[in-house]
């Protein structure tokens, strides 16, 4: 069964998420968004190449939108790893330039 993996930025950024989430609404609303996002990961990992390429920002990157954000992820052997998950109105170009 293919795997879902969150790498370090990727898991920085579900943590100011939802705490950005907690304080604005609620801690049940920001455990829905989670729950939310694995679920949007786990229907990723069924069709890994099946969404937008995005070369401009790395080899193989690929991303999903997900709501006002978007899920960066790149296919594995194993399934994918989901490199960050970012809101769409951030500068995208800034985010990867490393």
């Amino acid at each position: 069964m293919p795997k879902v993996l969150y790498s370090p930025a990727a898991i920085d950024d579900l943590d100011d998420i939802w705490l950005y989430i907690a304080v604005e609404a609620d801690v049940e609303t920001a455990k829905g968004f989670l729950q939310r996002v694995e679920n949007a990961c786990e229907r990723i990992v069924r069709s890994p190449i099946g969404f937008r390429l995005r070369s401009e920002f790395g080899r193989d990157l690929r991303s999903f939108p997900f709501g006002n954000y978007i899920i960066f992820y790149l296919p594995e052997p194993y399934g994918i790893n989901i490199i960050r998950i970012v809101n769409a109105s951030r500068d995208l170009e800034t985010i990867f330039e490393d």
